[in-house]
């Protein structure tokens, strides 16, 4: 799809050419669709954090099924100069579901692999296919050197970490957790706690932006010593997320670090949406929520501030940092807004990770995307 600024608007349309897996042409009904079931999806709509700066998405989603022949016209309620970046998160690739993991350069045929489309304006992608499976650390090295795979994803050892962007916050509610627990976390050794429980690549954070974001980053603290044993404390709830194992992790390290300071909790895991769901009727008071952050500050604090739940933060905070039209002043001005709101945001930074890939070296010219992903369109195999 391709956004263009008219005015103080923003118009996303497809590109000529664009085409679903089914060869029907790509239209503007089927992105709103796609941004509209990103809302009613509980789980994945605190992306829409990243449209904020919209006034009125849900009439500019309506204008555009109704009359699809002027585009997606997207009004900015301040002025927002990332806005068309903000737009190529992949959390914006239409779908034709909500079960649909997008509309993308391949699709899954019967035999399960990937097969290149012919979908893309530009042409489909190099790779004919793609053919996925799960094998064990110790057979990747003698399966590379065989050629019988040529990426490796994920890998603990080797390879070249991309941008550490997939974020992991501890957000509460105001005023549920027990007198003492907040003043446990703040004193919280992130080194330590990452280092064991979460899969490198992996980064401890110390503020609301990961270090790939805060530049220069921010002074890293002395951990405070831990508070005195509470005697008889409330207990409390934590959800995460069933399909991340580092969230569930760290959520049982956090467990037993609290109960040893006489602060009992008990765990809940959720699938993706069912844990948005926990979180917005109050049946846990607190949580582990993970959001791929943009490459950008602006946008990535946004994003934090959505995960929040609170809508006036996006709507204080927002415009100031819209009207600084240079990125490096807006950066600066996100880190000094990042800084203060820290202190009373209900939400404690934890650590951000990284997609490690390990690359035969018979396969050429694969690149990383601004979110650390690995691209295949152009990617080719060497004799």
């Amino acid at each position: 799809r391709a956004a263009a600024r008219t005015g103080e608007d923003v118009v996303v349309m497809p590109l000529p050419g664009a085409r679903r897996p089914d060869g029907e042409p790509l239209s503007v009904r089927d992105i709103a669709a796609s941004w509209r079931r990103l809302g009613s999806d509980e789980g994945g709509g605190v992306y829409l954090g990243l449209l904020a700066p919209v006034a009125g998405l849900d009439a500019a989603l309506d204008q555009a099924v109704s009359h699809p022949e002027t585009g997606l016209r997207l009004p900015l309620a301040h002025p927002w100069p990332d806005l068309e970046s903000s737009l190529c998160h992949p959390a914006f690739t239409p779908g034709r579901s909500s079960a649909a993991s997008g509309l993308g350069l391949y699709a899954r045929g019967a035999d399960g692999r990937l097969a290149a489309t012919r979908g893309a304006p530009a042409g489909p992608p190099f790779p004919a296919a793609l053919a996925f499976a799960s094998v064990s650390p110790r057979a990747t090295a003698r399966l590379l050197q065989r050629g019988d795979l040529h990426a490796v994803l994920g890998e603990a050892g080797g390879g070249e970490p991309g941008a550490m962007l997939f974020a992991t916050y501890l957000v509460y509610r105001p005023g549920s957790l027990p007198e003492g627990v907040l003043a446990v976390l703040a004193g919280l050794d992130r080194v330590p706690l990452v280092r064991t429980f979460v899969p490198g690549p992996a980064v401890p954070m110390s503020a609301l932006l990961p270090p790939a974001l805060m530049d220069p980053p921010p002074p890293v603290a002395a951990p405070k010593r831990q508070s005195p044993a509470a005697a008889g404390a409330r207990s409390f709830s934590v959800g995460y997320d069933t399909a991340l194992p580092e969230d569930r992790a760290v959520a049982e390290r956090l467990q037993v670090m609290l109960h040893d300071l006489g602060y009992p909790s008990r765990l809940q895991g959720f699938d993706r949406t069912g844990l948005a769901r926990a979180r917005s009727v109050g049946t846990v008071d607190a949580a582990l929520v993970s959001v791929l952050l943009p490459p950008l500050p602006a946008p990535a604090l946004a994003l934090v501030l959505a995960a929040t739940g609170d809508s006036e933060l996006l709507s204080r905070e927002l415009p100031p940092l819209g009207a600084l039209a240079d990125p490096v002043a807006r950066a600066a001005r996100v880190r000094e807004r990042a800084a203060a709101l820290q202190r009373t945001l209900a939400i404690v930074p934890l650590f951000a990770r990284g997609l490690r890939a390990r690359l035969s070296p018979v396969l050429v010219d694969a690149r990383r995307d601004a979110f650390g992903l690995l691209v295949l369109d152009d990617a080719w195999l060497s004799d």
